[in-house]
């Protein structure tokens, strides 16, 4: 949710800057849905990424190593 938000501050910020805006008027209706899909896409990775981190904390991973002390609870 912050990366989207602080996406959609950026893009205003650079509409506010911008000192040419008819650069942002030219962009056709294909344009517009590249941006839309290119954004969409960002944020699914994010949101997985983080679906998995929160998986990955829930079940910790098992021990890479043998111990001598270690006992099969059966």
């Amino acid at each position: 949710m912050v990366t989207a938000a602080s996406l959609i501050h950026v893009v205003v910020v650079l509409k506010i800057l911008a000192p040419d805006s008819d650069a942002f008027a030219d962009m056709n209706d294909l344009g517009t849905l590249m941006l839309g899909g290119f954004v969409l896409a960002v944020v699914a990775a994010i949101a997985l990424t983080i679906i998995r981190l929160r998986i990955r904390e829930k079940k910790p991973e098992t021990a890479q190593f043998i111990s001598i002390n270690s006992r099969d609870d059966e």
